[in-house]
């Protein structure tokens, strides 16, 4: 690694252990962008995970390797925090972590920290997420419907046309991109209402209202406008975020319905999935309502190698929220339990 640098007194470089600098996007800039590392020691995490999962003799190099690459990326970040320019009680969490607060607020896209969010380098109670959110929202970026406000379209062509048919005055949010993540981070801490919003406002916003197109701007003075089709990514996130309420893997165990509405709930209906290929297996699960108003039945068949550990639901409490059951599998692909 050519990155691990010292200083004259012997104390790492800043950017110790990260990649080069680099142009991580479209715009014509080199940086030390954490952009670039966050979602380079994601793809890192998966291959030590998939060697881990198949046994092969290097799996125990590659998580080490991934360990401390993800050590270095967090440190870097943390090291780069500065007072925040538009509100000095919060921090700036920088994109390049070299960067200026003051220069940058003017032209950040905040790829860097939502890149810390998306790639899942950050456990999910991590005190810097909080700190990421304040820091977009203070920049006018974030807000509790969308997790990206655009200051124009980047395309000159079709930010003209957009200007000319809205009479001059738009707003523009990039959809699904950031939306996503910020969601995933919300249903894994429990945190209802937020996931809630991000969840309605996707469903509503990010397809067109003619074909459902999938698309990855809004603009509410122009609520047709859907530049970019076919997306295919636009799309995917969509279909992630649908499954990330209803089934996502952590720590080797399956966490069930903690994005779930309390209408899907109060309706006691059955509700689950059908040979869902994750985790290297396919799973189907499903709960049922028992007699009266609270009691349920959960079952469940893993067809693959892999059985998780557990299983964790979210199910509504009398006094409302959720309380979580926790259901040990032992090893055992298939089974059912009274709740």
């Amino acid at each position: 690694n050519t990155t691990r640098d010292t200083l004259p007194n012997g104390e790492r470089a800043l950017h110790y252990g990260l990649l080069p600098k680099g142009r991580p996007h479209d715009w014509p800039i080199n940086g030390h962008f954490l952009f670039s590392d966050t979602f380079t020691w994601s793809g890192l995490n998966r291959l030590a995970e998939a060697f881990d999962a198949a046994g092969l003799p290097d799996a125990r190099w590659l998580r080490e390797e991934a360990d401390e690459y993800r050590a270095c990326i967090l440190s870097a970040t943390r090291g780069s925090l500065k007072p925040h320019p538009n509100d000095p009680s919060k921090v700036w969490v920088p994109s390049d972590i070299y960067e200026d607060p003051a220069e940058a607020i003017k032209t950040t896209i905040f790829c860097g920290p939502n890149s810390l969010i998306a790639s899942g380098i950050l456990d999910a109670d991590d005190e810097l997420a909080n700190q990421i959110e304040e820091c977009l929202t203070a920049a006018n970026c974030m807000s509790d419907r969308f997790a990206f406000r655009m200051r124009l379209m980047e395309d000159e062509g079709v930010r003209q046309i957009q200007m000319d048919a809205a009479d001059g005055h738009v707003e523009l949010f990039y959809v699904t991109l950031w939306d996503v993540p910020w969601h995933r981070l919300w249903v894994e801490r429990g945190d209802l209402d937020k996931a809630l919003n991000y969840f309605y406002m996707t469903l509503a916003y990010s397809t067109s209202r003619d074909l459902h197109l999938g698309q990855e701007r809004f603009c509410p003075q122009l609520p047709w406008l859907t530049p970019w089709q076919p997306n295919a990514s636009g799309n995917g996130r969509i279909l992630s975020m649908i499954l990330a309420p209803l089934c996502f893997v952590r720590d080797n165990e399956c966490h069930l319905l903690h994005g779930a509405p309390d209408a899907w709930f109060a309706a006691r209906a059955p509700l689950g999935v059908a040979e869902l290929w994750i985790g290297g297996t396919r799973l189907s699960f499903r709960l049922e309502a028992q007699s009266g108003e609270t009691g349920w039945r959960f079952s469940y068949t893993c067809d693959g190698p892999w059985v998780p550990d557990a299983f964790t639901i979210a199910l509504p409490s009398h006094g409302g929220g959720r309380v979580k059951k926790r259901i040990a599998t032992d090893g055992k692909a298939e089974g059912a339990v009274d709740l």
